[in-house]
């Protein structure tokens, strides 16, 4: 029998983690937002970088996990609550890059 895929339902009730290549900063960072609006294959979010105020459109494809207190395993250094992984590549990806950093378990 074939194995079922996760496929998750998106939601502007939920926070999502996103790569962002800021220019504002000058360097690449992951952003924890909720969504403003959702089309069929992107998301628009809206979110605060220090004094600016930026707007980025993300393919559903690309994002990196979900806020997810209940069934999330992983926890990321200097946030709060737990995710639960939506695109395991590329997070794994960030992850080796150093763009963010998984708390350690005491």
């Amino acid at each position: 029998m074939p194995k079922k895929k996760d496929t998750h339902v998106f939601s502007t009730e939920n926070s999502y983690m996103f790569y962002w290549p800021s220019g504002v900063l000058n360097k690449p960072i992951v952003i924890v937002e909720k969504p403003t609006s959702i089309d069929k294959n992107k998301i628009l979010f809206h979110f605060s970088l220090g004094t600016s105020s930026e707007s980025e459109y993300v393919k559903k494809s690309e994002i990196l996990a979900v806020g997810d207190n209940v069934d999330g395993t992983i926890e990321v250094k200097g946030w709060s609550g737990k995710y639960r992984i939506l695109n395991k590549k590329l997070f794994a990806q960030y992850l080796e890059k150093g763009v963010f950093e998984l708390k350690k378990k005491p």
